[in-house]
């Protein structure tokens, strides 16, 4: 009494006796690594390079990185053959849950494998919207497991998700800072677009009033932005200071959390850096 018995049951399915027996061998061999079944290598770690209107990806392994060519999966059936096969690389222009859409396949070049197009560790991505925001993945899969059965496995998209603009580098001086869009219109759903201009915050799914936005672009490195009513009343304070981008987003709320009524707007825009003021203007339509 008081004995326990350990045991474990499958079901196996298959076309025919052979191919049944033949899922049993496999499952006797899961069996002992723990039912622990081949995994995917893992993703590469993506960097991107921004330049005017196009951005390239770059996934080649640096020193210390895990490099997905080179691991090798313990798990296997075919061990200890490194099981890498390729790269798949995404692009969503909706957000980092996707949709996503298949940019290009990367894999060794004649080993029998998928379609031996050769290894690349770069794509660049041109004829993009400065300043729009774009999601990128590179995901590495595995050549099938022909001892065990398994096909290809592929590592998931948002262990490598990255997101990007396109752009130029922030101007020297003030002098040709611009509101886009202006007008800006509260009848148009900005969020619609492809690729979206104004989302949700993180953590949300649904667009709110404090999503909207305005883009002030052709920043100096360093400069403060204030924005006032024709009357002369302060709204909000902007203060940009960016090495990389040469634009600064607004929510179109006053320094106290209000919503900005219809109006036209006044802005000045001081270079901290160089010195020099630019005063412009904008309209807003809700």
């Amino acid at each position: 009494m008081g004995d326990t018995a350990t045991f474990w049951t499958a079901e196996i399915l298959g076309m025919g006796t052979d191919d049944v027996l033949g899922k049993s061998v496999m499952l006797d061999s899961i069996y002992v690594h723990g039912f622990h079944t081949p995994k995917p290598p893992p993703p590469p770690h993506l960097r991107v390079d921004r330049g005017n209107r196009q951005l390239t990806l770059r996934w080649d392994a640096l020193p210390g990185e895990v490099n997905p060519e080179t691991y090798v999966d313990p798990y296997r059936g075919d061990r200890p053959v490194v099981p890498f096969e390729g790269y798949r690389v995404y692009k969503s222009m909706r957000g980092p849950d996707g949709p996503w859409t298949l940019l290009n396949e990367y894999d060794i070049a004649g080993n029998g494998y998928g379609h031996d197009f050769g290894l690349e560790h770069s794509y660049t991505d041109a004829g993009l919207l400065n300043n729009f925001e774009y999601y990128y993945a590179v995901t590495a899969f595995s050549k099938d497991d022909r001892v065990y059965g398994f096909r290809s496995r592929e590592s998931r998209i948002p262990l490598s998700t990255v997101k990007a603009s396109p752009g130029i580098p922030p101007a020297e001086h003030v002098g040709e800072v611009a509101v886009v869009p202006n007008p800006y219109r509260g009848d148009i759903a900005y969020y619609q677009y492809t690729p979206a201009w104004e989302q949700p915050s993180a953590g949300r799914s649904a667009w709110m009033e404090q999503d909207r936005k305005v883009q002030f672009i052709n920043l100096p490195e360093r400069c403060v932005i204030k924005i006032f009513t024709l009357a002369g009343e302060l709204v909000q304070t902007l203060r940009h200071d960016d090495p990389t981008n040469n634009y600064h987003d607004w929510n179109l709320t006053s320094s106290v959390g209000q919503a900005t009524a219809s109006g036209i707007y006044l802005f000045t825009a001081e270079d901290v850096i160089h010195g020099g003021v630019q005063v412009g203007k904008f309209v807003i339509i809700k």
